[in-house]
């Protein structure tokens, strides 16, 4: 005759393996508190997210500068044109203005061709996408962003806001696990000076610095933009010329062998 014991014993066991699969499942999200949000950062963080919003087509001719953590440096002048969202071309140059690697993207699929040997490269759009060619964690969306003026604003649970005599002010946007998210510097002066961005563990992913500012016409655009990885991967922008709000072709943005 089996006891009330050894009748109960087996259910107890998948009781307890349920409840550890379902709070692994779910982080223990209803223990966590979730992090402050502070409406001043809220606002703040509209306020950046709508500069130059009405800034759609741009096109111009930068230098860029890569250096890799080993220490290499590489300087090449580029032509480029962006359709945001999530539209880019770039071509950088040789001394006398043509082109060595083209590269395109179109919402879906980065292309890259090598003009010296004729040789296409294809990688998905995606958040990270760049650090399959320059070792940097990021995505057309969000250098669009950048180059535009914009922080980048990842979805985040609250915003924090830190004000330092120092140093300006300080946003944090944290996720449910108060880990961060981004953290965006703004000078004493209330512009744009830098910005982290963190995985959703809490590690840096990179740092970016709006190191010089221009007005052109109506719109307040980064000159100079830096971003590195903690390992010491370097990419920097220098804007020579900036044409705004300017008609694009959707077809600048595909390869002509590129499939839609």
């Amino acid at each position: 005759m089996k006891t009330c014991r050894s009748i109960l014993a087996p259910r107890l066991i998948y009781i307890f393996l349920f409840s550890g699969l379902f709070f692994s499942l779910n982080g223990c999200t209803w223990i966590i508190k979730p992090p402050e949000d502070h409406p001043q950062a809220r606002q703040a963080l509209v306020q950046f997210a709508n500069q130059n919003q009405d800034l759609k087509q741009m096109k111009g001719l930068m230098r860029i500068k890569l250096r890799t953590s080993q220490g290499g440096t590489t300087t090449a002048r580029a032509a480029w044109a962006a359709m945001a969202p999530e539209h880019l071309r770039m071509e950088l140059l040789n001394m006398v203005g043509q082109p060595l690697i083209s590269m395109t993207a179109n919402g879906k699929t980065i292309a890259v061709r090598m003009h010296e040997s004729s040789r296409i490269y294809r990688i998905k759009q995606s958040k990270s996408a760049f650090d399959k060619f320059i070792k940097i964690p990021i995505g057309v969306e969000d250098l669009i962003t950048l180059l535009c003026g914009r922080p980048v604003i990842p979805e985040f649970a609250a915003a924090q806001i830190i004000k330092s005599d120092k140093a300006g002010t300080y946003i944090v946007l944290k996720n449910r696990w108060r880990n961060p998210l981004a953290q965006i510097n703004i000078d004493k002066t209330g512009k744009l000076h830098s910005q982290s961005i963190y995985d959703s563990q809490g590690a840096r992913l990179y740092h970016l610095n709006w190191l010089k500012w221009k007005s052109y016409g109506s719109y307040w655009l980064p000159r100079k933009v830096k971003i590195e990885t903690n390992s010491g991967q370097l990419v920097e922008f220098n804007m020579e010329k900036y044409w705004t709000n300017v008609q694009l072709a959707a077809s600048i943005f595909k390869l002509q062998t590129q499939e839609d």
